[in-house]
């Protein structure tokens, strides 16, 4: 699907966030010496475009290591299926590392189609305002899908429920930070 969408196959964390450090230069080219208050501004963004595909690398390996300990500890509890007292032990278990396993795949899908959405946003990044505006709502917006969507999937295969609300006041309170150092960038012009 990534591939698909115009973005790469060999999806990992430092490809992510590869791709956010390309996205804030670019942005950075933007400033110049002779507009100090934009290019503060700019640089800000930038910060922010570089911190949210760091916290979506973030993710990513959290999901990866998680992957990786139910897969090692798992061995361990399969010996309980053994038994039938102790056989629930070792199904959930397996419904666990299913759990993680499409967890693990719709982040990589999230981060392939959104990767391919943004590579086409930076190449069409101009010293616009609102094409920058248009990165750093897009970088923001794809790090609260990577956040929120794969905890959903894996307490629908898990059947639990993980829906608290807090990715909603995360991305609320990023965007109004990111507004509010835009706003004195500009203010400061």
């Amino acid at each position: 699907a990534s591939i698909a969408a115009g973005g790469v196959g060999n999806i990992s964390p430092s490809t992510i966030f590869s791709v956010g450090i390309d996205i804030g230069i670019q942005v950075m080219k933007s400033s110049s010496i002779f507009h100090p208050s934009d290019s503060v501004g700019l640089i800000i963004v930038a910060i922010i475009i570089d911190i949210c595909f760091a916290y979506i690398a973030a993710m990513l390996v959290e999901c990866l290591v998680e992957a990786y300990i139910v897969i090692s500890a798992g061995v361990f509890f399969m010996g309980f299926g053994g038994s039938r007292w102790t056989k629930d032990y070792a199904l959930k278990t397996i419904f666990y590392a299913i759990s993680v396993g499409a967890k693990l795949f719709v982040i990589q899908l999230i981060i392939g189609l959104g990767q391919s959405i943004i590579i086409t946003f930076d190449s069409q990044v101009g010293t616009q305002d609102i094409s920058i505006l248009i990165l750093l709502g897009s970088g923001v917006v794809m790090a609260m899908l990577v956040k929120k969507v794969p905890d959903l999937v894996q307490g629908i295969v898990n059947g639990s429920s993980v829906g608290t609300g807090s990715a909603l006041t995360g991305a609320a309170a990023t965007v109004g930070g990111a507004a509010l150092g835009l706003a004195a960038g500009i203010a400061g012009a």
